[in-house]
């Protein structure tokens, strides 16, 4: 195990699966060790629970949902799935910056035999996709500078229609402790070994999240802690 780091202050350090010359097999390994994650996380569930919250709220009308920084599609797909089980209208639709991670989602989608519409966008560079209801966002805003943060919070909040959905991880010394942990159980990726550790050193803590969606003008923002030491905030327009 590597010496225990001093998470006092963020420390972002570039991960292997944000660059752009890491092999394909390996960012496809990395990805699926990452869904196994999520599964233990229980992310879709609670992502799920939202949107079927908008779907009760306006009976018969689909439910438009968007996963941004979605990586393999693996949260998404699992959320169409619960809906169809459900007999809920949602149309689900994915984006990420990753050629190889959006070529992962479809074959997901296809595999689970589910509707998905999956694209390509920097969402950095471009402007949000509007017309969703749900815009959601799953251990992605660690990757981002305090000031990228803020403008992806920002145009979030000016593109959905009704609710904004953000999980992520807490920078805490138990968080490393179960990222080194979990990595290693659940995934023979060395690239997602590495990235773990360095995601929760990156990770914005509870407080620092509250002050940065105040900042983002999501007034009214739900801010509410989740195992594994994760934080989920929930802004929904009035």
């Amino acid at each position: 195990m590597p010496s225990l780091p001093d998470l006092s202050r963020r420390d972002r350090r570039p991960e292997r699966m944000d660059q752009p010359d890491l092999d394909a097999e390996e960012h496809r390994r990395a990805l699926r060790g990452l869904a196994r994650i999520q599964r233990v996380r229980g992310t879709a569930r609670l992502l799920w629970r939202e949107v079927a919250r908008c779907a009760a709220e306006r009976p018969g009308e689909p439910v438009r949902l968007l996963d941004v920084a979605c990586g393999g599609g693996d949260v998404a797909a699992a959320v169409a799935v619960r809906a169809r089980g459900a007999g809920v209208r949602v149309e689900v639709a994915g984006c990420d910056r990753s050629g190889v991670a959006i070529a992962t989602a479809r074959r997901r989608a296809e595999r689970a035999g589910v509707e998905m519409d999956l694209f390509e966008v920097d969402v950095l560079r471009d402007r949000i996709p509007d017309g969703y209801d749900v815009i959601a966002s799953g251990l992605f805003l660690h990757h981002l500078s305090e000031d990228e943060a803020l403008r992806l919070l920002a145009g979030m909040r000016q593109a959905a229609r009704r609710t904004i959905w953000i999980d992520d991880l807490a920078r805490s010394l138990l968080g490393w402790l179960y990222a080194y942990v979990a990595g290693r159980l659940l995934s023979r990726s060395s690239t997602l070994h590495v990235d773990s550790l360095l995601s929760v050193r990156a990770a914005f803590t509870h407080q620092e999240a509250a002050v940065l969606a105040e900042r983002a003008g999501l007034r009214g923002a739900r801010l509410a802690r989740r195992w594994p030491e994760s934080w989920l905030l929930t802004w929904r327009r009035a």
